[in-house]
This record gives C-alpha cells, structure tokens and sequence, in this order.
C-alpha cells in the first residue's frame, strides 16, 4: 500500500497540473485574441507551472505537459513556447471544460 501512495500522489499532481496549466493558457490566449497578440506563449512565463505542490520540479512539469500534448492534442510545445491546438480551441468553447 505504501508504494501506491506516491503514485497516485503524482497522478493527483498530474492532473492538478493540465487544469492549472490549461485555464492559464486559455485566459492568455483569451487575452491576446481580444489585444490581437501573438498565441504563443514562452512557457516559463506560467504561474501555473512554479506552485509549490510541484517543488520546481521542472522535469515533471514538462514530461507532463509533453505526455498531455501527446495524448490530447490540445496544446503544441516548440522551442519553449506553447499554443492552443486548433482542436484545443474547439474544446476550450465547450461549456464544462475538463481538460483530461
């Protein structure tokens, strides 16, 4: 049972993860739509990724989000930035967005 705690802990931090993560990015991408921005966004500018739960962990955040990026196809990370995919826009319009 003990070794089953520290997985499920990082599924939990997983998941805590995409749906910080994902809100952030859509109220960027929101933003920069309204202002005519660019929709790409250097991922170290995140808040969501630097929370403590994650304790600066950056191979977790980004092994994550490229496993996400695999399996959803919501996002696309290159060269340290990140944007909505144009099926990550059709999904963020839905009106309950679970983004797992």
């Amino acid at each position: 049972m003990t070794q089953l705690i520290p997985i499920l802990q990082s599924i939990r931090n997983k998941k805590i993860l995409i749906s910080n993560f994902m809100n952030e990015l859509l109220d960027k991408y929101e933003g920069a739509i309204r202002t005519g921005s660019s929709t790409e966004f250097n991922i170290n500018d995140f808040q969501s990724i630097r929370l403590p739960i994650f304790h600066n962990d950056r191979g977790f955040v980004l092994e994550t989000l490229i496993e996400y990026q695999r399996s959803m196809d919501f996002i696309k990370i290159q060269n340290g930035t990140v944007s909505l995919t144009p099926k990550g826009i059709f999904w963020s319009k839905s009106p309950k967005k679970d983004w797992d």
